[in-house]
């Protein structure tokens, strides 16, 4: 629950999530730290105000995604897969608060 709260208020992370994560997921391919960085670079060359953060904010941004993505339990060893041992009926929530993208970007 705490990572739907997190995409719904940083859209940073939700752009992180469906442009990088759910991507890569999708092609089988792993999640490197370069990969979101690549990502970050792109949007700080298109939004004024990801261009202005420092390069150890960018950094930390990456790095702390990364993580939130292992504590979820998206992503081990650099591959993305689905969450082991979540109820159907967590998943169900998300379906009757007319939120269901979120199981899509948890890879479901």
């Amino acid at each position: 629950m705490h990572y739907f709260i997190c995409l719904k208020t940083y859209p940073i992370v939700l752009d992180l999530q469906t442009e990088v994560a759910l991507k890569k997921f999708r092609t089988g391919d792993r999640l490197k730290a370069f990969s979101v960085k690549m990502r970050l670079d792109e949007l700080a060359s298109i939004d004024d105000e990801v261009g202005s953060w420092s390069d150890s904010t960018l950094d930390k941004i990456n790095s702390q995604y990364r993580s939130t993505l292992k504590d979820c339990g998206l992503l081990e060893n650099d591959l993305l897969n689905y969450p082991a041992g979540i109820s159907e009926s967590f998943w169900d929530y998300f379906d009757d608060i007319n939120e269901s993208w979120f199981k899509e970007t948890c890879f479901k």
